[in-house]
């Protein structure tokens, strides 16, 4: 139902980082990577899409994964938010959608 925000989210931080789709859903442990997955987490969060919610959009693009790197992603977001306000506002520019 809210899978339009999703990829909106997903073209939003690929376009931000110069990430391709298919890198963004890819396992891959580069760090760069894991922090743009880790900030799409959080933003589906924000936006009240469920942890079941991203698990099945993520398996849409080609990604498996279980629950626990989407609520451990939402927290490091959140964490790092509280150490750098400047995170905020990238936060904010890729929330909005068009």
């Amino acid at each position: 139902m809210k899978e339009h925000i999703f990829n909106g989210f997903v073209d939003n931080i690929c376009k931000h980082t110069r990430i391709t789709r298919e890198e963004f859903f890819k396992p891959n442990q580069n760090s760069e990577i894991v922090l743009a997955r880790h900030t799409l987490f959080y933003l589906c969060h924000q936006r009240g899409i469920t942890t079941a919610m991203i698990k099945l959009y993520m398996e849409n693009n080609g990604s498996s994964l279980n629950r626990s790197p989407i609520t451990h992603g939402i927290s490091v977001i959140e964490s790092k938010i509280k150490e750098d306000a400047d995170l905020q506002v990238v936060i904010d520019k890729l929330s909005i959608l068009d």
